[in-house]
């Protein structure tokens, strides 16, 4: 279950990449509020303390805040989106979704593999199709992180499926038959076994001694012998 973490949150009113460029040089993150019959506020917060909270949440990008805003009060939010600075890794904005705790909402939740793997063990490797889950619950059942037991997986093409995982009062927004993770081959023996299984596919009947004459064709010379040249019919007696 996620827990709330405390923020603080001011309000700000100039817009525009120069203002936002501003504050983040004064050590502030721009940050927009919204949700479904609130108003939309445009907001601050400190980026060490964002930073700070986000590191005391478990769920880290599905955390849920206790926003203090500035002259508004509090209120539960949700990180809907974030953006990131590609070089520094500093945050360059955020977005905070009001949510109601009593109505279930869609999210994304970090697909964590657990167990010992006897198809590993043996020499193959696993296949991870899904790395994010998405489903749909209340906000204060939102897990950390969902765990897949792989330690069922003991021959290739064995597979972890949807509808495996057991995820009480949560929906999972996935068909039942997709595959989560599954067992395989490595790539550098499927490569090594295909010429393998292409001789074994030719027909026995084209798998002829070398040497051995076709139908129709001369005979080969033996070594160091040359084949002498079929002897020319007589004309003369036509």
């Amino acid at each position: 279950m996620t827990k709330q973490v405390a923020l603080e949150a001011q309000t700000r009113d100039g817009l525009g990449k120069e203002k936002a460029k501003k504050l983040r040089g004064q050590g502030l993150i721009p940050a927009e509020f919204y949700g479904k019959g609130t108003e939309n506020l445009h907001l601050t917060v400190n980026h060490k303390e964002f930073e700070k909270a986000l590191k005391n949440s478990e769920a880290k990008y599905n955390s849920l805040f206790k926003l203090n805003i500035q002259d508004k009060g509090e209120e539960i939010v949700l990180l809907r989106d974030y953006h990131k600075d590609p070089l520094t890794e500093r945050f360059w904005h955020l977005d905070f979704y009001k949510i109601d705790t009593k109505h279930p909402i869609s999210v994304k939740v970090h697909i964590k593999l657990v167990g010992e793997c006897p198809a590993v063990k043996a020499g193959l490797v696993l296949a991870q199709a899904v790395h994010e889950l998405p489903i749909k619950c209340l906000p204060l059942e939102i897990p950390v992180a969902v765990e897949v037991d792989i330690s069922k997986l003991e021959n290739a093409h064995d597979a972890v499926r949807i509808s495996d995982l057991q995820l009480p009062n949560i929906t999972i927004e996935l068909p039942p038959g997709q595959e989560i993770v599954h067992a395989e081959v490595p790539r550098e023996l499927k490569v090594e076994e295909a010429p393998a299984a292409a001789a074994a596919d030719v027909p026995a009947t084209e798998q002829k001694a070398e040497g051995e004459a076709k139908a129709g064709e001369a005979p080969k010379a033996e070594a160091g012998k040359e084949a002498k040249p079929e002897a020319k019919k007589d004309e003369s007696k036509k």
